[in-house]
């Protein structure tokens, strides 16, 4: 995978398809308060979420089209987990595609884009998913 930034399900992102400039990582951990007499409330921890911001620009014409936003768009469309591995092959667990975002510009006579920017917005889903044998 030297050439690939990163692969989601069967998409890969790269210089030719989509490169991302931005890939930002977020961590919330839930606590919830417990009531008690007499006293301030107790607070429970019970459990983080992760998630992922993907953000890119595609040139089309040089790298990457909308072809690859229509192929962002119809995964995440399937309503399906897919598992994620980063640029060294190093697995990343299920996520889940929970938006997807794409602004055209610059266009060509004919009204095509010459600049997509692009953002991808994931939750982590766990370790596994389907079946456990």
């Amino acid at each position: 995978m030297s050439d690939v930034m990163l692969r989601l399900g069967e998409f890969k992102f790269s210089i030719n398809t989509a490169a991302y400039q931005t890939l930002k990582q977020t961590w919330d951990f839930a606590w919830q308060a417990q009531a008690r007499i007499g006293t301030n409330p107790a607070m429970q921890f019970v459990g983080f979420s992760r998630a992922i911001e993907i953000a890119g620009v595609m040139y089309p014409g040089q790298f990457g089209s909308r072809k690859h936003i229509d192929s962002m768009i119809a995964m995440a469309g399937k309503g399906k987990p897919l598992f994620m591995i980063g640029s060294s092959g190093v697995p990343l667990g299920f996520w889940c595609i929970t938006k997807v975002e794409a602004n055209n510009s610059v266009f060509f006579a004919n009204g095509e884009p010459r600049k997509i920017e692009f953002s991808l917005s994931l939750q982590y889903y766990g370790e596994k998913y389907g079946k456990v044998s």
